[in-house]
């Protein structure tokens, strides 16, 4: 099977697609520290957006994401799925996930949902 990188050598912005339970809170944690001394912009969105959008909302998406011009590179993380507007963008957006083996994905899930949360947890 002959695979080849099909990502831009111009983009500017790389948009991690984070899945529960593969590494997202590890990534965000190493983005945070690497921010800085490599000169990009973090945005770290928690938002998680439906399957289907209407090409207006996909649209206001892709404008929000390029609001964030304070530095030359940007990631911006969050949970989406993959719309064609971003394909649009001139300045080119790459994509990138982690995945996982499925059944440690779900014996991971299994014991996180069993974790007792401390009460100061809800205090904060």
């Amino acid at each position: 099977m002959d695979v080849q990188n099909v990502t831009s050598p111009f983009a500017t912005v790389l948009l991690y697609n984070n899945i529960p339970k593969t590494g997202s809170t590890s990534m965000g944690q190493l983005v945070e520290r690497m921010a800085s001394n490599n000169n990009f912009n973090k945005v770290l969105n928690r938002t998680i957006y439906p399957r289907k959008r209407p090409t207006n909302e996909q649209v206001n998406i892709v404008k929000k994401l390029m609001e964030y011009k304070k530095r030359p590179y940007h990631f911006w993380s969050c949970h989406t799925y993959f719309f064609d507007e971003v394909r649009n963008y001139s300045g080119n957006v790459a994509w990138m996930n982690i995945v996982r083996d499925p059944v440690d994905r779900f014996i991971s899930n299994f014991y996180f949902d069993r974790i007792k949360t401390s009460d100061h947890w809800f205090t904060k």
